[in-house]
């Protein structure tokens, strides 16, 4: 009976070890496409969610204020303003009192010169988790930062303070374009190491 020769490990792997080599250029490049986008993308993640978390400190202090002084009693006229800020325009803090019910009591901005309303699903998300922080466009182009915090006290009721997004919106799309920009470089960067690696190792 004939005897079989089996085929080495090292000739089993031959194949595999040829294309590796044939496309290990491609693979590095490939890594480090992947590990830079990774960190850059990181980097600005981060970075626009500071942006955009922060942008919501001034309405979590003013809505959290006025909600104890109205549970505490204070009617929600006291916080009405005849002159009242239209929230296309500026940039202005705005305040929104309503009731249990989502009846609009009281406010100090409007939009189109008419009075606003925030959805009833907002207030009653903030009901069962003590406060709401949302992104609220209640027009294309007009985005705000909305903190809704209700209360109850001899009174019940919401307290809805927004601020416009538009610089904060300007601050995310500088830093996007700064890190595209130096995303961009280190794969310039990275992508001529290769090319230089690659006709080195030509050369020998």
């Amino acid at each position: 009976m004939d005897s079989v020769i089996e085929p080495s490990v090292e000739a089993k792997l031959a194949p595999a070890k040829s294309l590796l080599s044939e496309y290990k250029y491609f693979i590095w490049w490939t890594g480090g496409f992947l590990i830079v986008s990774l960190i850059f993308g990181g980097i600005y993640l981060t970075v626009q969610q500071g942006l955009r978390q922060g942008a919501n400190d001034p309405q979590i202090q003013l809505a959290s204020d006025i909600s104890a002084e109205l549970a505490g009693g204070a009617s929600p006229t006291e916080f009405d303003s005849v002159n009242k800020t239209d929230i296309s325009k500026s940039i202005a803090p705005f305040l929104m009192i309503f009731g249990s019910d989502g009846k609009l009591l009281a406010s100090t901005g409007k939009l189109d010169g008419a009075d606003m309303a925030v959805p009833k699903g907002s207030l009653d998300y903030a009901k069962s988790h003590r406060d709401n922080r949302v992104t609220w466009q209640p027009k294309v182009g007009v985005r705000n930062a909305l903190v809704i915090v209700p209360f109850k006290g001899t009174q019940e009721g919401f307290v809805a303070v927004g601020r416009s997004l538009r610089e904060v919106e300007k601050r995310e799309t500088f830093t996007f374009e700064a890190v595209a920009l130096l995303w961009l470089v280190s794969m310039i960067i990275f992508s001529l190491l290769i090319i230089y690696s690659k006709v080195a190792a030509s050369l020998k």
